[in-house]
């Protein structure tokens, strides 16, 4: 955020220059409408043409605020999604990685099994946020979808949803209405050129409707990933922390097992148990919950690797397919620039 202002891209910043771009277009075009009333020498089909061609321009200003609003709405839900993700996993390494392990550590350093139990606690708070994680951003990523859309509204007001279909038809009715104009006048020369130029951007806005709409499937099968594996893992952690409840809390009312003194007899001979697997005293009671509970989350690092290595392979594998296809995010940036560039250059009436 810091470098993107800087270099005049944050958000307050942008909000301004398009506030002012629409506003300065808006201008233009009501001064395109006067001069042409009251242009005497237009005939009636070039009035017809330029006229037809305002309404094109009108739909081009409508595409671009409506493109730049869901574009600053997707900023703002990713800047959200980010912010929560890090206060989740803050209070996660908190109340894990320091509240249960360093009680974890004194309880065993100090021999007190009873901070065993606060140690749980902290990891049941840690699991939980783990499991809340993913629900916690999708939240945030609707509220702030709101927020920065209302601001939108509100900044560039009305929004027309319907500017790219309205645009369609009305970059078609230029082209009949120009493939049926006669005579060969600056005039019509120069609505074709443009009309050139209303083909590219109509181009643009497809390609990055594409992209949107890609973005948009990914980050649903991600969410729903997202939600199964942290449900997983801060399921398991969860187990953890209550067995490590029970071991602590419970130090106290442990009572002490009779060992059995029961013999097997088989004729002449008698055997005696030489060991006793049910736990017997407070501390081997104590010791036989710990080692349930660190049993128990053996999965948990198991589902935290296999995880991290297959949202990795994935990626990877999903960017390389993109760039080989050309649809990568850079790669379709690129092209957009490439295509701005060439309809700048058409920009004059030859």
């Amino acid at each position: 955020d810091w470098k993107a202002q800087r270099k005049g891209f944050d958000a307050k910043t942008c909000d301004k220059k398009a506030a002012d771009l629409k506003a300065g277009l808006e201008k233009l075009i009501l001064e395109r409408e006067s001069l042409i009333s009251q242009d005497t020498g237009l005939s009636e089909q070039q009035r017809q043409l330029l006229s037809t061609e305002g309404t094109v321009m009108k739909d081009v200003k409508d595409c671009a605020a409506l493109e730049f609003s869901k574009l600053r709405g997707r900023a703002g839900k990713l800047r959200a999604a980010r912010h929560t993700t890090n206060v989740t996993q803050f209070v996660q390494l908190t109340t894990g990685g320091y509240i249960g392990s360093l009680l974890n550590l004194l309880a065993a350093n100090n021999r007190k099994p009873k901070l065993a139990g606060p140690a749980g606690i902290g990891f049941v708070t840690s699991g939980s946020f783990i499991v809340l994680t993913p629900w916690a951003s999708k939240l945030a990523t609707i509220i702030a979808g709101k927020n920065v859309g209302a601001k939108e509204k509100k900044l560039l007001g009305p929004l027309n949803a319907d500017a790219p279909k309205n645009f369609d038809v009305d970059r078609k009715l230029l082209a009949d209405r120009l493939s049926n104009a006669s005579g060969d006048d600056q005039v019509v020369r120069g609505i074709l050129n443009h009309s050139s130029i209303y083909e590219l951007q109509d181009e643009v806005l497809d390609k990055q409707a594409a992209l949107g709409k890609r973005e948009a499937d990914k980050a649903k099968k991600d969410f729903k990933e997202r939600c199964l594996a942290s449900a997983i893992i801060g399921g398991v952690k969860m187990n953890w922390g209550i067995q490590l409840v029970n071991a602590g809390f419970n130090w106290s009312s442990s009572k002490t097992r009779p060992v059995p003194k029961a013999t097997l007899k088989m004729g002449a001979l008698t055997f005696k148990p030489n060991a006793v697997r049910t736990p017997t005293t407070k501390g081997q009671q104590f010791n036989h919950r710990v080692a349930v509970a660190a049993t128990s989350y053996i999965p948990g690092n198991a589902a935290i690797i296999l995880d991290g290595l297959q949202s990795r392979v994935r990626g990877e594998m999903a960017t390389s397919s993109q760039k080989k296809a050309g649809i990568a995010p850079g790669q379709v940036l690129k092209q957009r620039m490439a295509t701005l560039d060439k309809m700048d250059s058409m920009l004059s009436i030859k």
